[in-house]
C-alpha cells in the first residue's frame, strides 16, 4: 500500500491506508469553519415537494422556461449577455422543489450548463402567483476546478433572507 495516496485508494476501491495517510484523509473530511454556523446554514432551507395547487410548475427547468409567466420573469432578471443554456435552462436539472422564505412560497428550480455542472450552475426561486417574481443565484468557477473560489451573480432583487436561502440551496446542491 505504500506509495499510494488516499485519492488513488478511493479510485481503485482499496480503503486500507497507512496511519499517516488515514490521518490526512480524515482531515480532508472535516468541513472548515464553525460547526454551529454550518448547522445554521443547513437549517436555513428545507426543500419540500411542490404543492398540488402548483402542480403546473412541477416540471424540469427547460419546460418551466417555456411557460409565459416564468419566461417573462426570467427575461426580466437575466443580463443581455446571458448564455443560451441559461436563457432556456437547457442544461441538466433535478426535479423542482418548494421552499418558503419569510412566508412566501417559491418553486425551486436548479439547472447547470451542459457538461459543466460542477462549475456553472443556477438556483432560481420562482413565486408561482402574481406578480410571478423570480430571484436567483448563478455560481461560476472562473478556473473550472482551479484554486480561485467561485463567483456568484444575483438574478433579480433578492431580499437578504432570500439570498441566504439561495446560498443554502446552492451550497447543498449535489450533497443531498
Amino acid at each position: 500500500m505504500s506509495g499510494r495516496n488516499p485519492k488513488q485508494c478511493l479510485i481503485t476501491g482499496r480503503f486500507i491506508m497507512s496511519g499517516m495517510w488515514c490521518f490526512l484523509f480524515a482531515l480532508c473530511l472535516v468541513p472548515p469553519g464553525d460547526g454551529q454556523a454550518s448547522a445554521a446554514a443547513e437549517e436555513a432551507v428545507r426543500l419540500q415537494a411542490v404543492p398540488q395547487a402548483f402542480s403546473r410548475y412541477d416540471a424540469r427547468a427547460y419546460a418551466l422556461a417555456e411557460l409565459p409567466e416564468f419566461r417573462r420573469a426570467l427575461d426580466e432578471v437575466l443580463p443581455g449577455d446571458a448564455p443560451g443554456w441559461l436563457r432556456g435552462l437547457q442544461g441538466p436539472s433535478p426535479a423542482p422543489a418548494w421552499v418558503e422564505v419569510d412566508g412566501t412560497g417559491y418553486v425551486v428550480v436548479r439547472s447547470c450548463r451542459p457538461h459543466a455542472c460542477a462549475w456553472d450552475r443556477v438556483v432560481i426561486f420562482f413565486q408561482p402567483q402574481p406578480p410571478y417574481r423570480l430571484v436567483g443565484l448563478r455560481e461560476v468557477d472562473p478556473d473550472e476546478d482551479g484554486p480561485r473560489p467561485p463567483v456568484h451573480a444575483w438574478l433579480g432583487a433578492a431580499a437578504p433572507e432570500e439570498r441566504k436561502a439561495l446560498m443554502s440551496v446552492m451550497s447543498r446542491w449535489g450533497r443531498s
